[in-house]
């Protein structure tokens, strides 16, 4: 009041100044330029003046930020009495915006006219800070109405906000002393504070506003499938941002004030599930309770089915389901509804039940649909051997299949073959088809018969005779597995005459003197013990040769044979006692455990060995017989890493090497190395040649190739005297793995093994050249096999892995007599 005193007073002496105007009908209205200007609004005067006749109706101040129009100004009124000075005045303090330009008049209304001061201007420091009383509701729900008591409220609405928290709205009307709001949807918590804002100024409530919890009327449908939409009906739904089931939160989608809805994870639990739902941070138990459900699958039929059957699935939700399986065969939709599918089998299944997908879930019926399996009627023959094709026929044959005994051939729709097994017995055997775990309807039976030898001839033998063996029950083709055996020895067949088997007596096994004779077909075996004498002229002997799986280098000196035996650790030299038959050690040395021996041969007291490898090159050793001493002599003049590829010879005590690239002569006395003429072969390599000399001559064979099982090879003749090589043609003998050879009057007993054959013995006469088979040794001959002459008798060794040595020994005149 003291502030609005002075601005009286000081329009006091403004008035003085003026002239009295003369008496009219209405006053002289003047604003004062005067005024005080506050935090809390501003103070403004005005003034009457002149005689005037009609009265005041009213009186007091307008103000406007955009010019005092009638639309948008505002009045303050002061009511219908002036002060006995005719000077008024008041105080500005709603709707002022800080730093605003404001302009204002005094007015006064008479019966008749409106008057109006001076328009004046000012710039607001703002108006008085809302008074807040009351807010009604406390607890409301979203889109509610809110009524705010108080003070100092514009009656502009724009110039009011209500803010909840950080979110503000504007009223939806106002008044100096109330104002309603709507509650608005984006409110973020469940209690808020209240704060009022008027023009740039404002005031907190001291309580917190609350949402109210909503009102749930329905909750459908109670039964749902995962992936399914529930809906919630009720009051005050906005507030529900989220739903809880089976302790998982859910996003609602749609959520008005009456309806909300939300959709059913797809990985949830089945099962009956709690519904609680969370207004902000609250979480509010419903009360209510749904079920979770899957699609089911009640019933299949048929149960058994067949290709393009067409399967009936009965159940409830089968239209959400996809991928139709009948174990892990995709099945062909045909019809799809709610309660029925029809489907379609395209192919061959295993008896399994039938699946389908619903997102991650699995479902499945209940029994298993067996495949309708085939029906076998009748075989063909009836009697049937190992082996043997037999025919099948029925229906619903199918590829995928498999019998219970042997090998499908063929398969149609109704027949199908198949190969007996080589390995049956004779017996009754019964037939069934089978797939995965299901069998076949019906079953067919077919017999093999037994077989027995009912003769034999001759009941004396050797090897490599024929023997004619009467069989009963052969079929009329062999087919299969089916043999004739002396003492388990297989022979090589020759020929089949009705129920006669014509077979040789293997030339290479080792028979007994009474060898049983055994008959193989199929499965089955007919013997017959000692069914024969057998008379062999090679004698094996009861020797056992610890030498187990070093190589061993054969070497003859002056009719005395030599072989170098190389262990892991030291190699033995030893010497061959023709009294004792026994193999004797008379040396040891460690001068061969990194190497291998290329060949070997000896001069009068001297024993030469030709050794290479990875770590040597092209190195020579001499075993001095008499000195019973080694040394190291001139080195081979070509180098050769791989054994089984030098060959070599000896003519009056004079020894010679070569292999494919070159012939060598050694001389002892100046312990030098003379070359000769190489073999004129055109063949790239040289491997496992066969190699010995006699009179003055030397003979090397070797193989070239193997075409179709056949060997072919060269034989050559080498001449010192002349240093000349003579092509005899291709060898005596296959040399498919070497050889070894025995020379006796003029001619060469050798033998030697093939790519196909086991083994050979021929005479092969030097002059002649005339080839004789002779009667081969026993026994299975491996790489390494060695043939040598003393003491009028033949000795033959061999090694077969991994038993060890072997020797069996001939009369060397058992061999003559077997060439005349």
């Amino acid at each position: 009041m003291k502030k609005l005193y002075f601005l009286l007073i000081g329009l006091i002496l403004l008035l003085a100044g003026c002239q009295k105007e003369e008496s009219r009908e209405f006053p002289s209205v003047l604003t004062s330029p005067e005024i005080i200007i506050e935090e809390d609004g501003v103070s403004v005067t005005g003034l009457v003046d002149g005689d005037w006749s009609s009265a005041i109706t009213d009186y007091g101040f307008v103000y406007n930020t955009n010019g005092l129009g009638e639309a948008s100004e505002i009045r303050i009124s002061l009511g219908a009495t002036i002060p006995g000075t005719n000077i008024f005045g008041t105080k500005i303090e709603r709707n002022l915006q800080i730093g605003e330009t404001y302009t204002y008049k005094a007015y006064v209304v008479t019966s008749s006219y409106v008057v109006y001061g001076e328009e004046r201007s000012f710039v607001s420091l703002g108006g008085k800070a809302p008074e807040l009383e009351s807010f009604t509701p406390a607890v409301a729900s979203i889109g509610d109405t809110l009524t705010i008591r108080g003070k100092y409220f514009s009656d502009l609405k724009g110039m009011n906000k209500i803010y909840f928290n950080n979110a503000f709205v504007y009223p939806e009307t106002s008044s100096d002393t109330i104002l309603t709001v709507i509650v608005p949807n984006t409110l973020t918590s469940y209690e808020s504070k209240i704060r009022v804002e008027v023009a740039g100024k404002s005031t907190f409530f001291s309580k917190n506003f609350k949402i109210a919890d909503p009102l749930i009327e329905e909750i459908y449908p109670k039964q749902v499938l995962p992936g399914g939409t529930i809906y919630i009906k009720g009051k005050g739904l906005d507030a529900v941002k989220n739903v809880i089931i089976n302790q998982r939160s859910v996003s609602v989608q749609y959520r008005p004030d009456s309806i909300a809805q939300f959709k059913i994870p797809t990985d949830i639990s089945t099962g009956t599930q709690d519904l609680s739902v969370m207004v902000f941070e609250k979480q509010i138990d419903l009360g209510q309770k749904i079920e979770i459900v899957l699609p089911k699958i009640e019933s299949v039929t048929p149960e058994i089915a067949w290709i393009d059957t067409i399967l009936t699935v009965t159940g409830s939700y089968l239209n959400y389901l996809t991928n139709f399986k009948l174990g892990e065969y995709q099945l062909q939709e045909v019809l799809k509804t709610d309660s029925i599918v029809q489907l379609r089998i395209p192919d061959i299944f295993t008896s399994s039940t039938v699946t389908a997908s619903f997102y991650s879930y699995t479902i499945q019926s209940g029994r298993q649909i067996k495949l309708n399996m085939p029906v076998i009627t009748s075989i063909t023959p009836e009697i049937a051997y190992a082996g043997q094709i037999i025919t099948l026929k029925g229906e619903r044959f199918f590829y995928g299949m498999s019998p219970s005994i042997g090998t499908f051939q063929s398969i149609s729709s109704n027949e199908a073959t198949l190969a007996l097994p080589w390995n049956l017995d004779a017996g009754e055997y019964t037939i069934d088809l089978e797939y995965w775990y299901s069998i076949s309807e019906g079953t067919v039976s077919f017999s093999i018969p037994e077989i027995s030898i009912i003769e034999y001839y001759p009941k004396q033998i050797k090897r490599g005779d024929t023997v004619s063996v009467v069989v009963e029950n052969l079929p009329e083709q062999l087919a299969g597995y089916f043999a004739v055996a002396f003492d388990n020895k297989p022979s090589e067949f020759f020929e089949k005459t009705g129920n006669i088997l014509k077979v040789t007596v293997p030339q290479n096994a080792e028979i007994s003197s009474s060898p049983k004779l055994s008959v193989y077909l199929g499965g089955q075996v007919a013997e017959i013990p000692y069914a024969f004498v057998f008379s062999d002229p090679w004698i094996k002997l009861d020797k056992n040769y610890s030498m187990l799986n070093g190589a061993c280098t054969f070497v003859e000196s002056a009719g005395e044979h030599y072989l170098l035996y190389q262990d892991q650790l030291k190699s033995s030299l030893k010497k061959f006692n023709q009294d004792t038959e026994e193999w004797v050690q008379i040396s040891n040395t460690d001068l061969f455990n990194s190497v291998q021996v290329l060949t070997a041969f000896s001069t009068v007291d001297n024993i030469y060995f030709l050794v290479g490898g990875w770590n040597s090159q092209k190195i020579s050793y001499c075993y001095s017989i008499s000195n019973n001493q080694w040394s190291r002599v001139a080195d081979y003049p070509v180098k050769e890493d791989y054994i089984a590829t030098t060959y070599s010879f000896v003519f009056d005590n004079v020894g010679y090497a070569g292999n494919i690239d070159a012939l060598y002569k050694y001389d002892e006395a100046t312990n030098t190395w003379e070359k000769k003429t190489t073999l004129p072969t055109t063949h790239y390599e040289l491997e496992d040649p066969f190699y010995f000399n006699t009179s003055g001559r030397g003979y090397v064979g070797f193989k070239k190739s193997i075409i179709n099982s056949t060997e072919y090879n060269e034989f050559w003749e080498y001449n010192p005297v002349s240093d000349t090589w003579s092509d005899l043609g291709s060898a005596p003998m296959h040399v498919y793995r070497g050889g070894s050879a025995v020379v006796l009057n003029n001619r060469a007993y050798i033998i030697g093994k093939g790519y196909t054959i086991l083994g050979e013995f021929v005479s092969y006469d030097l002059q002649t050249r005339a080839v004789t088979k002779l009667t081969s040794p026993p026994d299975y001959w491996d790489r390494d096999y060695y043939l040598f002459y003393e003491n009028e008798t033949v000795y033959f060794m061999t090694r077969p892995y991994p038993e060890g040595w072997k020797i069996y020994k001939i009369p060397a005149e058992e061999l003559s007599n077997q060439v005349r």
